[in-house]
């Protein structure tokens, strides 16, 4: 274990708390059975210690997360959320961070939600690019009709609006 630390903390590291075990049973299941569906290991017959070779390569970019990440970014991505959202969104973001280098990786749930976000991004920069379009005309139109001896101060006072 490369960061026994935040384990031994317990509930104040984010890491060793009720949700967190419970995600990261779901992610020792979703990883053998990714491994076993692409012919890695056979998950029914592989040696104990074979499995936990398979699975500790595999989810290698979540171990080093854990190591190399500040508290911060432990806490943005593991603090406790309550009820049975919190265990989802817990594994959610372990199978985000092996994801990154495992692509393949994750459920069919997982990669539903991810279209989702995606989605929700596309759609929040699309309502940004039309409220800042809509400024800049505004901004312009009364720049234009402005009687300001001095146009260029008139713009920057509506910019900063």
């Amino acid at each position: 274990m490369r960061n026994p630390i935040r384990w031994q903390n317990g509930r104040t590291a984010y890491i060793c708390v009720n949700p967190g075990i419970r995600a990261h049973f779901q992610l020792i299941h979703e990883v053998l059975q990714h491994l076993h569906s692409r012919g890695v290991i056979d998950a029914f017959t592989a040696s104990p210690e074979t499995l936990i070779s398979a699975a500790v390569d595999f989810i290698e970019p979540l171990r080093v997360f854990v190591c190399d990440a500040t508290d911060r970014q432990i806490e943005e991505k593991f603090s406790r959320k309550f009820g049975e959202g919190g265990v989802v969104e817990y594994f959610y973001n372990m199978c985000d961070i092996i994801g990154r280098k495992q692509k393949e990786f994750g459920n069919d749930e997982f990669k539903k939600f991810k279209a989702q976000q995606a989605d929700a991004r596309l759609e929040q920069t699309e309502r940004d690019i039309s409220d800042l379009q809509n400024s800049i005309v505004t901004v312009v139109v009364e720049s234009l009709k402005g009687t300001s001896k001095n146009p260029s101060r008139q713009v920057r006072a509506n910019l900063t609006r």
